[in-house]
């Protein structure tokens, strides 16, 4: 199950992810669709720090230098969220499917899943046949074609902002199903929202605290074209 936020810098790819995403897969995940578990067990956030955000993006949970430091705590003082300053990839995809239902969330998705190579084994088992653990998939990118194809080929839900790279934006219309056109009128934090398992698109904006404001693509064009 691969959930994606794609866009620019600077659209609220995080934001989305942080305020409205996480919060509402781990108390509601049914609320983006009933093909995710009834409930997540908690959620392994790949979050290292930067000079401009020493203490990470997430600054939720527990934070923890690698996976040997998360198993290192005791059981009963691991956090629900858990992010990670340095943790590789395959022992964040290995503790995920161990646990089972559970997030797993990348900023920048396409470091970690770039097109053009093989998937080892673990990412494999995660990107194709996570949804038998109940594993979740969540990532932000600046370009969808920057991604690992077997993942965008998993896509269960995908968040668009205003893409910047015209194939992108082809491609994400055909993907939403929606005009175009129309990913070119996103501001920031504003996305079009695709649900593959009800087919379900609409225009969504985050609001500070997580409201979420939501919108029929179709008005959007009707805007638009009359305007031309």
């Amino acid at each position: 199950m691969i959930f994606l936020a794609a866009g620019p810098s600077f659209s609220g790819k995080t934001h989305l992810i942080r305020e409205w995403m996480l919060p509402t897969l781990l108390t509601d995940p049914h609320k983006i669709t009933t093909t995710l578990p009834a409930r997540f067990r908690g959620a392994l956030i790949d979050d290292p720090s930067s000079p401009n955000a020493p203490a990470g993006q997430y600054m939720v949970g527990g934070r923890y230098r690698d996976v040997a430091a998360w198993r290192a705590t005791p059981k009963t003082e691991r956090k629900r969220v858990s992010c990670f300053d340095q943790a590789q990839p395959d022992a964040l995809h290995e503790l995920a499917l161990a646990l089972a239902n559970t997030l797993l969330v990348y900023d920048e998705i396409d470091a970690v899943f770039p097109p053009g190579r093989a998937l080892t084994p673990l990412e494999s088992e995660v990107v194709q046949r996570g949804r038998h653990y109940g594993v979740a998939v969540v990532g932000t990118c600046r370009r969808l074609h920057n991604v690992h194809r077997d993942l965008r080929a998993n896509i269960q839900g995908a968040w668009i902002g205003n893409l910047s790279e015209p194939d992108d934006r082809r491609y994400a219309s055909k993907l939403a199903g929606v005009d175009e056109r129309i990913l070119a009128t996103l501001a920031p934090k504003e996305f079009v929202e695709y649900i593959r398992a009800t087919g379900a698109v609409s225009i969504v904006r985050i609001r500070e605290g997580g409201d979420v404001d939501r919108a029929d693509p179709a008005d959007r064009l009707r805007e638009l074209e009359r305007g031309q």
